[in-house]
C-alpha cells in the first residue's frame, strides 16, 4: 500500500490496517524516504517516483515477496503505475485511486493555489503537524514546487502494465480530476 503526497502510513492507511483480517491478508506499507517516519533524510525529488518504485520492489523482495498485489493512492498511485510497468512480473493486481500519470497546466494552477497550509482546516493541519511539526509548510511547499515542474512522468509506463487494474477516481477531486486522468489511465 503506497500513499499520497506528504502523508504517513498511520495517517493514510490506519483504518485499512484495522479493517483487514490480518489472518487472511498480509499488508505492507511504508513511508517513502523523506516522508513520515522515514525522515531524515529530506525528500529528494529528483526522479523520486521511479526511485520509490525501485525501492518498493527491493523492500518486497527483502520481505520474501516476489509477487504481490499493489494498492496506491495519489503519489502512491503514481509510484504504483511506474512499478507495475517496470516490474510487470511482480504485480499480480493493481488498484489505484486519486492518481495521475501527468500534471496538466490546470492541476499545476490548482496546486499553486493550495500551497499555503493556513487555508487547510484546523483538523487537517493538526493531523499532518503531528507528523511533520513546524516543518509542515516547508515540506508541503517543496512538494507543490516540485510537482509544478513535472509534466508527463508516468504515461510511458501505462502500456507496460499487464496485470488486472482497478482505477478509482473521485468526481470532485481537484488534484487528480476525473477528466482527463481516468480515461487516460484506462488506455
Amino acid at each position: 500500500m503506497i500513499y499520497l503526497k506528504i502523508g504517513s502510513v498511520e495517517i493514510e492507511y490506519g483504518l485499512q490496517f484495522k479493517g483487514f483480517d490480518l489472518n487472511k491478508f498480509t499488508l505492507v506499507s511504508w513511508d517513502a524516504p523523506g516522508f513520515g517516519k522515514s525522515r531524515p533524510p529530506e525528500r529528494d525529488y529528483n526522479n523520486c517516483y521511479q526511485r520509490d518504485a525501485d525501492l518498493a520492489v527491493k523492500l518486497m523482495k527483502k520481505l520474501g515477496y516476489d509477487r504481490f498485489n499493489l494498492m496506491g493512492f495519489s503519489d502512491g498511485g503514481r509510484v504504483s503505475l511506474i512499478l507495475s510497468g517496470k516490474y510487470p512480473e511482480a504485480v499480480i493486481k493493481l488498484v489505484i485511486w486519486g492518481t495521475s500519470s501527468f500534471n496538466s497546466p490546470k492541476e499545476k494552477k490548482t496546486l499553486s493555489l493550495c500551497k499555503d497550509i493556513s487555508g487547510w482546516s484546523n483538523e487537517r493541519r493538526a493531523i499532518y503537524e503531528g507528523v511533520y511539526g513546524q516543518d509542515l509548510q516547508d515540506i508541503w511547499s517543496k512538494w507543490i514546487d516540485e510537482n509544478n515542474k513535472l509534466g508527463d512522468f508516468a504515461s510511458s509506463s501505462l502500456s507496460k502494465i499487464t496485470c488486472p487494474t482497478f482505477i478509482l477516481h473521485g468526481e470532485n477531486d481537484i488534484i487528480a480530476p476525473l477528466e482527463p486522468h481516468a480515461p487516460h489511465l484506462k488506455v
